[in-house]
């Protein structure tokens, strides 16, 4: 009986290591038509389907579970580029107006990806306590905006998850 009771034990902890170490499964989406590449970090992220006329949201992740009974979710937008005499910064101020006219603006920040220079901006609407986190870019082809959400309280959580998805995006 002891033999059995240790075998099938020894079962269940392979059993049980096998889920809890098993593969992260990431998932990768394209859309050539809006020319980008991103990735979700792990299998508790879904992408939402977008439909056959998608319009200007490109792509959707929401985080398998509510956190602070809130969905986190990542989304990516496309806008069309005026075209090379567009500067970056007065599109980047455009879509920066309505963000401070209703929101607390906690960081403002340059960033770089793949030699493109955009803004990485991070607000806070206090009364709904969501904090949205978003890079802006702009080609020449088009206009980009990821916005990653979460509650502020979940926040320092997803964090991690939401730069590693921000840093999946490839501009193709």
């Amino acid at each position: 009986m002891k033999k059995f009771a240790s075998l099938s034990l020894i079962f269940i902890f392979q059993f049980l290591s096998s889920l809890s170490f098993g593969q992260v499964l990431e998932q990768g989406f394209e859309d050539e038509a809006a020319h980008f590449r991103i990735r979700t970090p792990n299998e508790f992220w879904h992408m939402e389907p977008r439909g056959s006329d998608p319009g200007n949201l490109r792509w959707l992740a929401k985080f398998q579970f509510p956190v602070d009974l809130f969905i986190p979710n990542v989304t990516v937008q496309t806008e069309p580029s005026l075209g090379p005499d567009q500067p970056s910064e007065d599109w980047f101020q455009k879509n920066l107006q309505p963000i401070e006219a209703h929101l607390q603006i906690l960081e403002k920040n340059k960033v770089a990806r793949q030699g493109i220079n955009g803004y990485e901006v991070i607000s806070f609407d206090e009364e709904r306590e969501i904090v949205f986190h978003q890079w802006f870019f702009s080609t020449k082809q088009k206009n980009f905006i990821l916005t990653a959400t979460s509650k502020l309280a979940s926040y320092p959580r997803m964090e991690r998850e939401f730069k590693q998805i921000f840093n999946s995006f490839e501009i193709i």
